[in-house]
């Protein structure tokens, strides 16, 4: 979250006048401006929503790696105890 926040205080940075400079914006300048800051504010939302998704989904696959590990060793013991009792 962090990184979404400076990305957007860059944004900010980049789009904001020059300091000490005067000036007047004309309605089609506002709405260019402000068609960029919420295109680009879109973009950096997204693009932090789809990198917490892959995070999140890279943990869910570990876990259930992780308990078919157990799962399969589990299975393994079992052959072992039923060979066992073949005997």
């Amino acid at each position: 979250m962090e990184s979404m926040e400076m990305q957007i205080d860059e944004l900010v940075e980049q789009l904001s006048p020059a300091s000490g400079s005067i000036g007047m914006m004309t309605r089609s300048d506002v709405q260019e401006l402000v068609r960029k800051a919420a295109t680009k504010g879109t973009l950096i939302g997204y693009v932090v929503g789809e990198n917490l998704t892959g995070i999140r989904y890279k943990k869910k696959i570990a876990e259930y790696q992780y308990e078919y590990n157990n799962l399969a060793q589990h299975c393994k013991d079992l052959e072992m105890e039923i060979m066992g009792m073949k005997r």
